[in-house]
């Protein structure tokens, strides 16, 4: 029969002895004793992976920005994901030939008239005017011409014209009256009568005949 050891007083008893022959203290079944030590064992080890899996759920919560019961883990501010904001380009206007062809002319008629005078008593200085003009549209490769009428009363005969001008064609067919003596654009129904010449000798031409005529 195997011995063991009394707990209390130390000395050798056998294995089936229930009370120490010494020291008369009960002694225990060491198999029980062996069983109690191996169930709190595993009641540890229980422990300890219920705890380390609730420590690693948190972490990948965290991680995650989700709530955890009634507590919120946000990500660390390294761990954010800014979204860019969408930007929407503004667009650039795109012009048509006319529109651009519109914009030059107005710009040539108001610079010009900046930079001149119109002397109401000669009655040839808007031929002049119209005829520094009609270079610079041509130099921009728009077609123009040089018109002579009454813009006041255009019903009148050919041998009352009193003002020249300049007309523009901004799109084919479509011309636009330039006023070279006040320095704008006009759509005005009376800047679309009387004589138009296609360049400056036809209209010089034109001049002379009046001075005979009026010699």
């Amino acid at each position: 029969m195997e011995k063991r050891i009394c707990p209390k007083c130390g000395k050798d008893i056998w294995e089936g002895d229930k009370v120490c022959p010494y020291c008369g203290s009960g002694i225990g079944s060491k198999r029980r004793y062996k069983g109690v030590v191996l169930f709190v064992g595993i009641i540890c080890m229980a422990y300890g992976i219920l705890m380390l899996s609730y420590a690693m759920n948190s972490y990948i919560f965290a991680e995650s920005g989700l709530d955890i019961g009634d507590i919120t883990v946000s990500p660390t501010p390294s761990q954010v994901t800014h979204k860019p904001i969408p930007i929407t380009p503004t667009a650039t206007p795109i012009l048509t030939q006319k529109e651009k062809n519109i914009q030059i002319v107005t710009e040539i008629v108001e610079d010009y008239y900046k930079t001149h005078t119109y002397n109401l008593s000669d009655r040839f200085v808007c031929a002049d005017m119209a005829i520094d003009v009609w270079n610079m549209v041509e130099t921009q490769g728009i077609n123009a011409k040089i018109a002579v009428g009454n813009v006041n009363n255009p019903d009148v005969d050919w041998t009352e014209y009193d003002h020249a001008w300049v007309v523009a064609e901004t799109s084919p067919g479509k011309w636009l009256a330039l006023e070279t003596t006040a320095g704008y654009v006009t759509d005005e129904d009376n800047y679309y009568k009387g004589y138009f010449f296609e360049n400056p000798k036809e209209f010089k031409e034109y001049l002379e005949r009046i001075k005979e005529y009026n010699a």
